[in-house]
């Protein structure tokens, strides 16, 4: 179903179109979407909203002020400043809609509108990433080695050691993402876990981030750095009892062609249960 509607941003009236599934059921995942660098919502976005639909989204789809249906003095002036307080207006908007689920909003962006926040996040909004902060979601996923790093010599109480490792893999929109990881470990304790003994391993690590890629024909580059704590438990006769990490990076995306830099925070708690 869609609806015509319309929002306040910076006193001007935001106009766009709220589409919601017909057979699923509310509340709705939801997306605020735009396009381009000086798109209407007619041109070429109705199909990318069809498809998220249909995939039971919400899609609010908006005219930037100064463009379109919207308001706005300067006509056809782009302001990236202004396009990135529509979307958090648009998200603000979502949020108290009763069809939709308010913690479950995000952006998505067309050519240029995917990188329109330049500090890679929209404020004071539930949605904390474009569509590139998008691209880097499972960066850490993709490269988290569940098991932990045994001593060659075998795992004694109280023992330490430092491992160093290198992965290069494909992530998201990056061709190219290595994450070298240095690992501080500990024997810190014999814990009845599962039916088992297990030893505790805790473990601290740094790592550092490169890649590159590329997004709607721009090139794109990754830099960051960021640390992992862990807990993990291995039983004495070498089986893997799981564990749980918390991992935060702090993540660049350079977009050389416009000059930008995209920041992303990522923080993940990873939970690893071994099952009977």
């Amino acid at each position: 179903m869609r609806s015509d509607i319309e929002f306040v941003s910076q006193g001007d009236t935001v106009r766009g179109w709220f589409l919601t599934p017909d057979e699923a059921e509310a509340p709705f995942p939801a997306i605020a979407m735009a396009g381009g660098w000086c798109y209407v919502k007619e041109l070429v976005q109705p199909h990318y909203a069809r498809f998220f639909v249909d995939a039971g989204f919400a899609v609010l789809l908006f005219d930037y002020r100064n463009f379109g249906a919207s308001d706005g003095a300067r006509r056809q002036h782009i302001d990236p400043t202004m396009q990135i307080e529509d979307y958090r207006n648009a998200i603000s908007y979502l949020e108290v809609q009763e069809d939709v689920d308010p913690v479950r909003i995000g952006v998505w962006g067309l050519s240029y509108s995917g990188v329109l926040a330049p500090d890679g996040e929209l404020k004071n909004s539930t949605a904390s990433d474009t569509i590139i902060a998008r691209g880097l979601s499972q960066v850490l996923a993709n490269f988290r080695d569940f098991y932990p790093g045994i001593p060659a010599g075998g795992l004694t109480l109280n023992a330490a050691w430092i491992d160093t490792t290198s992965r290069t893999d494909r992530a998201g929109i990056f061709d190219r993402v290595t994450v070298t990881t240095i690992a501080r470990s500990r024997a810190a304790a014999i814990e009845e876990l599962a039916g088992a003994h297990a030893i505790r391993l805790e473990v601290d690590a740094i790592l550092a981030i490169t890649g590159a890629g590329n997004q709607g024909g721009q090139d794109l580059d990754l830099a960051g750095k960021g640390t992992r704590h862990a807990t993990e438990y291995v039983a004495v006769d070498g089986r893997f009892l799981g564990g749980e990490s918390l991992d935060s990076t702090d993540l660049e995306i350079a977009v050389p062609a416009q000059g930008q830099v995209v920041s992303i925070k990522q923080i993940a708690k990873s939970i690893v249960q071994v099952l009977p």
